[in-house]
């Protein structure tokens, strides 16, 4: 019905346009007094070529016809409007139904300005609407017994062609999800089945790689947390009495598993070895060779006699045993605490910090050497690039040994720390501060490194010694000491005298 109607009115629109035209040019021809027949020419060849167009009759003012498409003995007569025509005003179509068809009829003045010289009649027939409905009705009706045919045929060759495969893909589903990675489909079909089924069968067999490959991980990371313990317990807990000496010590673990060392323990009576080491690397293989290194340094400490022949020893082995690509940085140093003196080598290590008491004054101090297991070094061999520095220490000196987790931590600017900022602020510390024990020290160090990181994420250990001197009466001393396996979990030691 919609369309029905959007056909009339397109009917319509024409129908108007061409009478306005018509009424133009008669306008034209009645102000220049043209003959009939010139009037006859125009109605004529307006009709001619538009085939809908049923009768055109054209009136002068006084309603005498002066064009009649049908009736030429009608013309300089009176024109009477036919009894069928329903009341209307001018430029409105009126609707005619004959038993045939449907009519339509339209009146149009022609005018010359505001004066009113006739009128143009117009009955126009709505046939070819109807004609056009009747043959898109044909044509879809034709279409869509043409359609359903085909699709009840190409149902029935797909149902044939098609579902054996989808069945076949579905058990392989279901087998999927109850847990079966491992049979796989046949190859056949159309060339979309095959490659549906060769897909399938990659993504089982990707889908049971991973899953042997998790299992994997898991046990991995299993063995990982197990060897994290087991490091853990390499590390000091309980640091040995040091007459003369209070001594505290932090470690913090980038990964699970690190490569940073620290150990304090008892040469002798009178003899206490400090140690802080960085192994290249993070992971299983740095903490293998770190729980070597501190095996082997508190093997050779015992039967040396200084901190150059501890290391000297230390490098021999480490460099016939190391993994080939790994070094490790040592910081190694003697406390005898009889003579209060303290010695120490660097084997390529970052630089040990001191702070006089008397002075008020932080000093950096770095001994020559190569790092351990190194093979080549420069201007010599290794026992002639290590140096030895002997210190006589007084009461309330201070000693930081520690690696470069801490001056080489980031802030999320992207800034190191740096080694300028770790001594302005330790001196700046140790100058104005009263810390009635070392912890407290350590726990300002923390608390510095983790206002300058914020919440970046931490990418080297974080390990380091803080010892100071103090009267032998005072020294009778049980250090406790906790580490951290991971970046979230922090422990500072703490001393009770």
């Amino acid at each position: 019905r919609r369309t029905v109607q959007e056909l009339h009115a397109h009917l319509d629109e024409t129908v108007a346009a061409l009478a306005t035209t018509i009424a133009d040019q008669a306008a034209g021809y009645i102000i220049n007094h043209r003959s009939d027949v010139e009037f006859d020419r125009l109605i004529v060849s307006y009709k001619a070529s538009n085939p809908f167009l049923e009768l055109i009759v054209l009136t002068d003012s006084a309603n005498m016809v002066v064009a009649h498409s049908a009736d030429i003995h009608s013309i300089r007569k009176p024109y009477l409007l036919p009894s069928y025509v329903p009341p209307g005003g001018p430029g409105e179509p009126r609707r005619i139904q004959t038993a045939d068809e449907t009519l339509s009829y339209l009146m149009l003045p022609i005018k010359a300005g505001e004066h009113r010289l006739g009128t143009v009649h117009v009955v126009y027939s709505s046939a070819a609407i109807y004609s056009k409905l009747a043959a898109a009705r044909r044509k879809i009706l034709l279409l869509t017994a043409s359609l359903l045919l085909i699709g009840v045929l190409g149902i029935y060759l797909l149902s044939s062609y098609f579902v054996k495969p989808i069945v076949k893909i579905t058990q392989r589903v279901r087998r999927f999800s109850s847990g079966d990675l491992e049979s796989e489909l046949p190859l056949e079909g159309a060339d979309e089945f095959f490659e549906i089924s060769s897909a399938l069968n990659d993504m089982m067999t990707r889908l049971s790689r991973d899953r042997k490959n998790v299992i994997a991980r898991e046990k991995m990371a299993k063995e990982i947390e197990v060897a994290s313990q087991i490091q853990k317990t390499l590390l000091p807990g309980d640091l040995p009495r040091l007459p003369g000496l209070e001594v505290d010590g932090f470690y913090r673990a980038a990964s699970m598993i690190g490569g940073d060392l620290y150990d304090v323990f008892e040469i002798d009576d009178t003899r206490y070895c400090l140690v802080v080491a960085d192994v290249s690397g993070k992971g299983v293989p740095a903490s293998l060779v770190m729980s070597m290194l501190r095996t082997v340094i508190q093997i050779y400490a015992k039967n040396s006699v200084s901190a150059k022949a501890t290391l000297l020893s230390v490098h021999e082995y480490l460099s016939k045993n190391i993994p080939p690509g790994m070094f490790v940085t040592v910081l190694l140093g003697i406390f005898d605490s009889t003579a209060g003196r303290f010695s120490f080598v660097s084997a390529g290590h970052n630089p040990m910090l001191l702070f006089r008491a008397d002075t008020r004054q932080l000093t950096k101090l770095n001994p020559s050497g190569m790092p351990l297991g190194v093979p080549v070094t420069l201007g010599g061999t290794f026992a002639e690039s290590l140096e030895e520095v002997e210190l006589a220490l007084q009461p309330g000196d201070v000693i930081l040994m520690y690696t470069d987790g801490i001056t080489e931590a980031t802030n999320r600017e992207g800034q190191h720390y740096g080694p300028e900022r770790l001594v302005d602020f330790i001196q700046k510390q140790l100058r104005t501060g009263h810390y009635s024990s070392v912890s407290d020290i350590t726990k300002e160090i923390v608390n510095e490194i983790e206002s300058f990181s914020g919440f970046t994420e931490q990418n080297d250990d974080i390990t380091f010694i803080v010892a100071r001197t103090i009267a032998r009466t005072e020294a009778q001393v049980s250090v406790k000491s906790s580490v951290t396996g991971t970046v979230d979990v922090e422990s500072v030691r703490d001393t009770h005298s």
